[in-house]
């Protein structure tokens, strides 16, 4: 190529180097899995005397921290900083109890509640907590003697059991004497209270609390002492919950000895340790990097040839003297010298294979001044030769197509425009409205002509006659379904000049009256094509009405009028050299069509379809295994082309192709195949089904229809009851129904692009003689095997015009016979590689017919 060229004089380079290094040792090849110039720079710029120097200050730190490789890991995970912070909310004053448990008991104790009043007394705490029973007892005495508020004075002045209480008025409680209920009652709540907070102190003082606080009796004081105490109470649960199950606090105080809450000084060794540890990690993470980097060089030197030559030096983390790795790192230079020789002569070796494939056997035999870019330059012209013989043809051929197409659509465009400048001059200008007016009139009679159960709705057939008959004049073209045109049309003779009928073969012996209407008419069919449905005809009202009116004047050929012969079956019959056989066919790719071409058209068939580079794959089959039929319908056959139809349906490759699916099954495996496409619908919605212009049905309804991608359902597959009862499952052959022909016919020519064939059986699940066995075929592209070639040994005087056929030449006939001599006798002569074609010869000024032939084609074993 032109950049090979350009770039002649670095080839030129790299071709000296390759005849320089020719013949070196490969012996390095297996390094190419490491990368080696990455690890030969390690080993240059690896600095081993501060590797030494850092695995020195390494074990110093580790002996002054007292420190083990395995304590090592475990300690250095200790979060120093943490402990820290934790450890300057509390102190060791904080921490009484060390159990959670035990602070939970205590706080429940500590739970009773205590007056809100604000109560006070001339008499001590001490005093009133250690004879709280004894004042409590005369307090009821007390109250016992004040129903009505106070004591009576008979009562004070004879009662000696009050005499015994009476001590308790002296006693103020607020600064008011308790000489009434209402006093005597707060001095018995302050008693209360004095007492509950007096057995709390108790218990927390056994618990190694201390507790400090005055003689007075004062509740709110002694309240807010407590109250004082619980929350540090509460604070040493904190301290306890953050320590006691604290991973780093656990192993700080394993790794230091001190107590797990001892927080003082689990604070200060801590921070005397964070810089210590963090020097350490630093060291540490350090020694990994560089023992790793070690470890690399060692792996492949463990695990390659290298083993040899360095297995002096292994283990490389161990060697304790720089000299000793001063010498390793010589030796590894001269060994990456050597390995980038190889490289380069390995690369160089491919490089070339790939550029000069035929010269390279050869190429280190060539002498460098025979290396030139004139050489060069003639190889690449040769090359494009090559390669341009075919790809300018063909893309001339492309270019005469679209430009073609081109001129086709611009001719249809202006005859279009005559045609409607022609109808147009027909009318005057007071014509135009009522033409207009009929048109409109006659649409309307027509519709309500189909409305069923209408009043006047046979006047309204009646109208429409008559008023079509009057279009038909000035109209120049009628498009028309069969059954519109006596429903349309007066009955009068020859109204059209002529009339064109399309799809023949499915017209019956009612469309002879087309004849009616024109004196021509030239009909387009297909025999080899579905027929008329004559299965709802009555047979015995057919016959009878065809002996009454034709006989007379058909005579013995009345017995080929039948309810299923086609109208282009009778016109065959009439024709004459009026018969045209129509040979090119538009609609499918060569690959598709070859079925029916093959099969139902003797290879008559010329497909002209235009191929395009970008197509879908021609055919396509998909094996459905385990597929069985019942009730006559093949399940799981249909589950597949339905998932088949919603991937497509997603692949942007198919965005823009319209979709048919096919039935070859039976009636109800049709019908169950149909409920695929409301399925779709329901997923993907009816606009993008409508978009595809999806159509599920059996083969007679596709007929004239044509889809970009068609899927065929081949519907037939082994019976699971006659399985199971160990009957002949097989599926009934097609071996000479014509019907069933014309429709495989007409399933296998409706697709333009591509072509699914779903198939649940096999060659070996049919009868050796059912149709179905070249279906399968044509879809495997299963070679048909050929014969040996014969050849009479013919020693007669050459010349062209006695070459034994199949041989163009006499040249072909004695290299065939060379082969067969040589035990190659499996000939094809005269092989056709693609369909005759059309090419415009110069010197004749007009088309001419070219055949594409291989002369010989040598096949391996038939």
């Amino acid at each position: 190529s032109e950049e090979y060229i350009s770039n002649f004089e670095i080839i030129k380079e790299d071709f000296i180097n390759y005849k320089e290094l020719f013949g070196i040792e490969i012996r390095y090849n297996d390094l190419n899995e490491y990368d080696f110039p990455r690890i030969l720079e390690s080993v240059g710029s690896f600095k081993f005397n501060d590797f030494l120097s850092l695995k020195e200050k390494y074990h110093n730190l580790m002996k002054e921290l007292n420190l083990s490789e395995n304590s090592k890991n475990k300690v250095l995970k200790i979060q120093l900083d943490k402990i820290v912070e934790v450890a300057s909310k509390y102190s060791n004053n904080d921490i009484v109890l060390k159990n959670i448990k035990e602070i939970e008991q205590l706080q429940n104790l500590l739970k009773k509640r205590i007056s809100q009043e604000n109560l006070n007394a001339n008499k001590t705490f001490n005093d009133l907590t250690s004879n709280g029973t004894k004042y409590l007892l005369d307090i009821e005495t007390y109250l016992s003697f004040t129903e009505k508020g106070k004591a009576g004075f008979l009562t004070k002045l004879t009662n000696s059991n009050f005499k015994q209480v009476s001590y308790l008025e002296q006693i103020t409680i607020n600064g008011k004497k308790c000489n009434n209920r209402v006093e005597i009652l707060q001095l018995k709540l302050l008693i209360e209270n004095l007492i509950i907070i007096n057995n709390a102190f108790n218990l927390l003082k056994q618990c190694g609390f201390f507790i400090l606080f005055d003689d007075n009796s004062n509740l709110q004081d002694k309240k807010q002492v407590l109250n004082d105490v619980i929350r540090r109470l509460e604070i040493n649960k904190e301290a306890i919950s953050q320590i006691q199950f604290d991973k780093d606090f656990i192993n700080l105080s394993e790794y230091t000895k001190i107590d797990l809450f001892n927080v003082d000084d689990l604070s200060k060794r801590a921070i005397i340790l964070i810089d210590d540890f963090n020097k350490l990690k630093v060291i540490d993470d350090e020694l990994k990097i560089q023992n790793k980097l070690l470890s690399d060089i060692e792996n492949m030197i463990q695990n390659s040839i290298l083993k040899e030559d360095f297995g002096e030096f292994l283990p490389l983390n161990k060697i304790s003297e720089n000299e000793k790795y001063e010498k390793l790192k010589g030796k590894f230079n001269d060994v990456g010298k050597k390995i980038i020789n190889e490289l380069t002569f390995v690369n160089l070796d491919r490089y070339f294979k790939e550029l000069l494939p035929g010269t390279y056997p050869v190429l280190y035999k060539i002498p460098i001044h025979f290396f030139t870019k004139e050489n060069f330059e003639f190889a690449a012209a040769n090359e494009f030769l090559k390669k341009n013989e075919f790809i300018d043809l063909q893309k001339c051929k492309e270019e005469l197509t679209f430009i073609n197409n081109k001129i086709f659509q611009v001719k249809c465009d202006v005859l279009f425009d005559l045609a409607k400048l022609n109808f147009k001059s027909k009318f005057d200008n007071n014509e135009i409205d009522a033409f207009i007016n009929l048109l409109n009139s006659y649409k309307f009679d027509y519709s309500q002509s189909l409305k069923k159960g209408i009043k006047d709705n046979a006047k309204f057939q009646i109208a429409i006659r008559k008023k079509g008959s009057q279009i038909s004049k000035t109209l120049s073209c009628w498009v028309m379904k069969f059954n519109d045109v006596s429903n349309s049309l007066e009955h009068k003779p020859e109204i059209f000049d002529c009339i064109i009928v399309d799809e023949a073969s499915q017209l019956n012996f009612n469309s002879v009256l087309l004849g009616y209407y024109s004196e021509n008419i030239i009909i387009v069919g297909d025999s080899k094509q579905t027929s008329p449905d004559a299965s709802m005809v009555d047979s015995n009202s057919f016959n009878h009405i065809k002996d009454k009116f034709l006989k007379e004047f058909l005579k013995d050929d009345i017995i080929q009028i039948r309810p299923d012969t086609s109208l282009f079956d009778l016109a065959k019959m009439v024709a004459g050299r009026s018969d045209l056989l129509l040979r090119e066919h538009f609609r499918c790719v060569p690959e598709i069509i070859e079925f029916s071409k093959r099969e139902f058209y003797d290879n008559s068939l010329r497909p002209l379809k235009q191929i395009n580079s970008n197509r879908l794959n021609p055919k396509e089959t998909v094996f459905v295994n385990d597929a069985f039929i019942e009730d006559k319908i093949v399940y799981k056959e249909i589950g597949e082309i339905k998932k088949f139809l919603q991937r497509i349906l997603k692949d942007e490759q198919y965005s823009n192709k319209s979709i048919g699916v096919v039935s070859l099954g039976l009636t109800k495996h049709t019908e169950k195949l149909k409920d695929i496409k409301e399925d779709l619908a329901n997923e993907f919605g009816k606009q993008k089904i409508d978009k595809h212009k999806l159509i599920i049905e059996d083969s007679p309804k596709f007929q004239g229809d044509e889809r970009d991608v068609m899927i065929v359902s081949l519907g037939v597959a082994l019976d699971f009851h006659k399985l199971k009862e160990n009957q002949n499952a097989k599926p009934r052959a097609i071996i000479s129904d014509q019907d069933e022909f014309k429709k495989i016919n007409v399933a296998l020519s409706r697709a333009k692009e591509q072509m699914i064939l779903f198939h649940s059986v096999e060659h070996n699940d049919l009868q050796t003689n059912d149709f179905r066995n070249k279906i399968l075929s044509f879809f495997k592209d299963e070679a048909k095997p050929i014969s040996q070639l014969q050849i009479n040994n013919n020693n007669i005087e050459r010349y062209r015009h006695n070459v034994p056929e199949p041989f163009d030449s006499w040249f072909e006939f004695d290299v065939a016979k060379a082969l067969i001599e040589n035990g190659y006798s499996y000939i094809e002569p005269r092989y056709k590689v693609k369909e005759d074609e059309t090419f415009f010869n110069p010197r004749t000024n007009q088309e001419s017919w070219v055949k594409f032939y291989i002369d010989l084609v040598v096949h391996n074993n038939g």
